[in-house]
């Protein structure tokens, strides 16, 4: 059995809601009232199966549609407009079902839906391997389409952008599009593996937020022209994977990840992508760059096969822990960037005295393999024990095995010189090949590179 809106419409009030000319009528008794018959639907058994013709619904009441197995279908597209501080479309399965985890098996159609002064345009949570046809938000003051623990669910071209709405919203939402899950929810604690296709969050001041979830997976659409952020991936977000979406004309940010373990895969950023924070082991595969900036506490991030700089000014700022580069090129500087980095290395002599010894050098990770060239330099010369040795110190440690690398004094003698790097341990062993100590004068200028694996 289906029923429909109009069911419950006065048939006088029919052709002016129809058309969207009916602007005072306050249509709640009939909203409610087609909730109501569908509720009662799902309580006898049978699948609740309604229709929303063509037409503008104004109400000041938000019912409830969350229920086990709604197929709410759609002719055309529907408005439904809030005049209250309620959301325009409420689907709120907090408590409901088994055990409380909420409801599932949703087919909700395409609408149009918001609130002139509310917080949300459309609100939907505790809805579970359900699936959603384009939802596109009207207005709201704070989220325009809110979605709190959802799992395994999807929503096809979530939108919250004035161009396909006639040009303005009702209200402007700060956040157009935002994935989560409220904090200290002992159940919906996170959304886990809902997929959005084709999300839209536009002129607005955050477009996309991805806050409490875990797999969450954003597939092409775009987030531009935002006051400040195109999308925001925080740092309760694990698992977030975005595939060729587009980020442009954003105020500060067109992405700025504070999360842990997601994916970038061929997305555009015209501005500024950004690891923030404590952002790590995120991988960026592919897709045009202007500004990458990866922050000073974040780690383990990687970035393969990317284009950056792609406008003037434009770069490539790693200020980060462990950050892997592989075969990125700056358009700008024509050239491949470099993941050599300065490091911090330390020289000393061991049993000896009196010596003034120095050193720096630079290091590129790859995985747990270190790549590193250092410069020795003696500029005092003290006394040494029949034991004593130059020493390199080592940013790194290296594994359980035994390493030795070669080098060469160029300043003084031009002798060969031979390196042990001990297991567990980063302070190398400078001597020349003949065994003999390596800093026996002054301007002693002795230089080595090698690789080893880090602990």
């Amino acid at each position: 059995m289906t029923i429909s809106y109009f069911d419950f419409v006065p048939a006088a009030l029919q052709p002016g809601i129809a058309a969207g000319t009916d602007t005072t009528t306050d249509q709640s008794p009939f909203w409610t009232a087609f909730r109501d018959a569908l509720a009662a639907m799902a309580t006898s058994g049978n699948r609740p199966h309604g229709v929303i013709p063509q037409c503008t619904i104004r109400t000041s009441t938000a019912p409830n549609f969350a229920m086990q197995n709604l197929h709410l279908e759609t002719q055309g597209l529907p408005k439904v407009i809030s005049t209250s501080a309620a959301p325009g479309f409420l689907c709120n399965g907090t408590g409901m079902g088994s055990g409380g985890w909420g409801v599932f098996g949703l087919k909700i159609g395409s609408l149009m839906a918001g609130t002139t002064s509310g917080l949300r345009g459309i609100e939907i949570r505790y809805c579970h391997q359900s699936d959603f046809d384009p939802l596109f938000c009207l207005g709201a003051t704070s989220q325009g389409i809110y979605l709190s623990f959802l799992v395994s669910s999807i929503l096809r071209s979530p939108t919250c952008s004035p161009s396909p709405i006639g040009g303005s919203f009702l209200a402007t939402p700060r956040y157009g599009i935002w994935l989560g899950a409220e904090s200290g929810d002992s159940k919906g604690n996170a959304s886990g593996w809902t997929t959005l296709i084709n999300p839209i969050g536009e002129y607005v001041s955050e477009g996309i937020v991805v806050d409490r979830s875990h797999g969450a997976l954003l597939i092409g659409g775009t987030a531009e022209s935002c006051s400040t952020v195109g999308l925001t991936i925080t740092e309760n977000a694990v698992s977030t994977n975005v595939v060729g979406s587009d980020f442009e004309a954003n105020g500060q940010y067109d992405v700025h990840c504070k999360g842990h373990y997601g994916g970038f895969t061929d997305i555009k950023s015209e501005k500024n992508f950004a690891f923030w924070g404590a952002a790590s082991q995120n991988t960026v595969r592919g897709g045009v760059f202007n500004t990458i900036t990866v922050d000073v506490n974040a780690a383990r991030n990687r970035f393969d096969n990317i284009f950056y700089a792609s406008q003037a000014g434009g770069n490539l700022n790693d200020s980060g822990i462990d950050t892997q580069v592989n075969n990125a090129w700056n358009h700008q500087a024509e050239k491949w960037y470099s993941s050599w980095k300065p490091a911090t290395m330390t020289a000393s002599v061991i049993n000896g005295s009196g010596f003034t010894v120095s050193a720096a050098g630079r290091t590129r990770q790859e995985n747990r393999t270190v790549h590193f060239t250092a410069e020795v330099t003696v500029s005092a010369v003290g006394t040494v024990t029949p034991t004593g040795y130059l020493a390199l110190t080592l940013p790194y440690p290296s594994s359980s095995i035994s390493n030795s690398f070669a080098g060469i004094e160029i300043g003084h003698n031009g002798k060969s010189v031979s390196a042990y790097l001990a297991p567990n341990s980063n302070l190398i062993q400078l001597r020349y090949a003949d065994g003999s100590f390596a800093g026996n004068a002054s301007g002693n200028f002795i230089v080595i590179s090698g690789s080893y694996e880090r602990a």
